[in-house]
């Protein structure tokens, strides 16, 4: 990550953001996979965070469905299930059906765990 960081140098220009955040999506990728979960949110919240309200497309939409898998695999439901929401709106509004039925398998398997979850706790 911080080579590709390196190449761009300054980010200034929309591109250069968009660019970086990939980046900073793609790392927090690999960490969900090396289990360095809390890098894997660091990583996904600073993409957004260079994205802010302006990049509505692929990046954004990728980066808040990484978020929602950190946030279901560490047990916060509710957050996971705004950011797998908020992931399939967006690939809904890019019109990319195959994304879209990614997030959705997500969506649906984290709103069952949660349920399930909630049953174990009511329960014990």
């Amino acid at each position: 990550m911080e080579q590709a960081l390196q190449i761009l140098g300054e980010v200034h220009e929309e591109a250069d953001l968009v660019v970086a955040a990939l980046v900073h999506t793609h790392t927090g990728s690999l960490y969900v996979w090396e289990d360095k979960l809390d890098a894997a949110e660091l990583a996904c919240r600073r993409a957004l965070t260079l994205l802010g309200a302006w990049e509505h497309g692929s990046v954004t939409a990728t980066a808040e469905n990484v978020l929602g898998v950190v946030c279901e695999i560490t047990g916060r439901w509710p957050e996971a299930l705004d950011h797998f929401e908020n992931s399939r709106q967006l690939w809904e509004n890019l019109g990319d059906r195959h994304q879209q039925a990614l997030v959705s398998d997500n969506l649906a398997l984290a709103t069952s765990i949660a349920a399930i979850s909630r049953r174990r706790c009511h329960l014990s």
